[in-house]
């Protein structure tokens, strides 16, 4: 009797086994099935922010280029500025002759520097038909009546 007993109590532990198998398969369904909606939300707010990141991301570059665009404008307006004498000799040498009075106006130490810069280019080149022999003057007001 003894072996009659064992095994009743095995085929009860397996059915009851079959039964906790098919508890936890109908559970892994229905928590599948509940989970599905809270999970599509939790996507679309995922979804939402990514694109809302990759938008301002874009934005930003934007930004970035524009600034980098300014920059190199700013940079361009900062570099030495003064004559180029390849372009200037060749005009000041088919120029009709005569003598120069360099004047500039007063007040603004690069107008000064381009003027010297201008006198020296042609002092230094020696223009033949141009005599600049007097450093820039300078003047009050250049507009005389």
């Amino acid at each position: 009797m003894d072996d009659l007993i064992a095994l009743v109590w095995i085929e009860r532990v397996k059915t009851a086994s079959a039964f906790l198998v098919a508890l936890g398969v109908a559970g892994e369904f229905l928590g599948g099935w509940i989970a599905g909606p809270i999970q599509k939300r939790v996507d679309d707010i995922r979804n939402s922010e990514l694109a809302l990141l990759q938008r301002e991301t874009a934005e930003a570059r934007l930004r970035q280029t524009q600034a980098e665009l300014q920059l190199a404008e700013l940079k361009k307006r900062q570099e030495p500025r003064g004559i180029v004498g390849n372009i200037i000799l060749p005009i000041l040498k088919n120029a009709p002759p005569g003598r120069a009075i360099m004047e500039y106006q007063e007040g603004g130490p690069e107008i000064y520097l381009f003027a010297v810069s201008l006198w020296h280019l042609t002092y230094a080149h020696k223009l033949p038909l141009w005599r600049c022999s007097e450093l820039p003057l300078p003047q009050s007001f250049l507009i005389s009546a």
